[in-house]
């Protein structure tokens, strides 16, 4: 049976919206493919965004106001995914 995670990511205080979104697409994200991709059914990145004077569902800080600013989302093929993705994490750190 598929397994869906969803990953509510916050930015480092100091970073722009923008340097988060350069920082997570070109580093994090791109060694998640890597070391993990062959085990997932799907994978999703959404970023929050400004509306007008406001962060989607929040203030002008974004995740100071609700906590994150980022929503990925990915769907292992059962729970020997998971369990394979949790010893290739555990090799890499």
């Amino acid at each position: 049976m598929p397994i869906k995670v969803i990953v509510l990511v916050r930015r480092k205080p100091g970073l722009t919206p923008e340097q988060f979104r350069e920082g997570y697409e070109n580093s994090h994200a791109a060694m998640a493919v890597r070391l993990f991709g062959h085990l997932w059914l799907s994978y999703q990145r959404n970023y929050l965004t400004r509306t007008g004077n406001n962060f989607a569902r929040g203030g002008p800080e974004g995740a100071d106001e609700i906590g994150f600013d980022a929503v990925s989302e990915f769907v292992l093929r059962d729970e020997a995914a998971q369990a394979e993705m949790a010893r290739i994490a555990m090799e890499n750190m």
